[in-house]
């Protein structure tokens, strides 16, 4: 049996496999092969549920990756689901008293009986 993929990988894009008396082409993951059934085509995972992504889905050259909005974050346990990022876990937040959580930002107040000064964190 001659190996056909021993010359120019078989004509084929990417694996060439050599088979009895034939051979075949496939593709990596993230391709698939061609209607020539050779060349290897990218799979844009986004076009499929949004490639599982909470929010933005970026296709790339055999792969893809999910994005975040600017004031969210990935969870922990993948990289596909975004959550709000939680400003009042930050040291940052500059409230006096009280820092409530929003989505995609926070608020601050005071206790009762107490009022929320022009600069909006201190009572």
């Amino acid at each position: 049996d001659v190996d056909e993929c021993l010359v120019l990988n078989g004509g084929c894009g990417m694996l060439c496999k050599n088979s009895e008396g034939s051979f075949f082409c496939s593709c990596d993951e993230g391709f698939q092969l061609g209607s020539d059934r050779r060349t290897c085509n990218d799979i844009n995972e986004c076009d499929f549920y949004n490639g599982g992504c909470s929010h933005k889905c970026v296709n790339e050259e055999g792969s893809y990756s999910c994005q975040c909005p600017f004031d969210h974050v990935f969870n922990k346990t993948d990289r596909k689901t975004c959550h709000d990022t939680n400003e009042c876990n930050s040291k940052d937040h500059g409230c006096e008293k009280n820092c409530i959580n929003t989505l995609g930002s926070f608020k601050c107040t005071c206790d009762k009986d107490e009022l929320l000064m022009n600069d909006k964190k201190s009572c």
